[in-house]
């Protein structure tokens, strides 16, 4: 029985693991983040949201921003750095799906890059005329999975399930 129990939890961990896990993330944006100085009015924030398909590298995200100095003249996503550090643009989100608010779009990352956004290194920045190195700034934060620990529990249920009927 224990020997059952076993593998059948040993085969719900290997399926869990062979298929994509999509984990979803949040960033809230804001001139207190940037590293440098800024001049930004009262008020200038925004938020984003997407998630990352850690097999495929699929990188998706809805950003929405106000108040600005002035119209943005990119937004990026920037890594590898914690926040309070800089890092380069790894990549052009306004190339992609535009400079407007919101911003919606996706792109493939390698998977060196979900790596990095799970660690929580990538950042989000929108840069403006008036603050040509960034007028609002977002530390990328990934949001746990909870159907990982729901996929596990219902195989462990099952599995207490079948060896009761056995015992009956």
């Amino acid at each position: 029985m224990k020997s059952l129990f076993l593998g059948l939890l040993g085969l719900c961990f290997a399926s869990a693991t062979a298929q994509a896990v999509v984990i979803g993330w949040t960033a809230t944006l804001d001139p207190g983040q940037e590293t440098h100085v800024v001049t930004a009015p009262p008020g200038a924030g925004g938020t984003a949201t997407g998630s990352i398909d850690t097999v495929s590298g699929l990188l998706s995200w809805n950003i929405s921003f106000s108040n600005l100095s002035g119209a943005p003249t990119g937004i990026h996503f920037h890594g590898a750095a914690p926040p309070g550090s800089g890092a380069g643009v790894r990549l052009n989100i306004g190339g992609i799906s535009g400079l407007g608010s919101p911003t919606i779009g996706s792109a493939n990352v390698s998977a060196a890059f979900v790596d990095e956004i799970l660690q929580g290194l990538w950042y989000i920045n929108v840069h403006t005329a008036q603050n040509g190195a960034g007028e609002i700034r977002g530390q990328v934060e990934p949001v746990p999975v909870p159907a990982a620990a729901v996929l596990m529990l219902g195989g462990i249920g099952a599995t207490v399930l079948v060896a009761r009927r056995k015992k009956a």
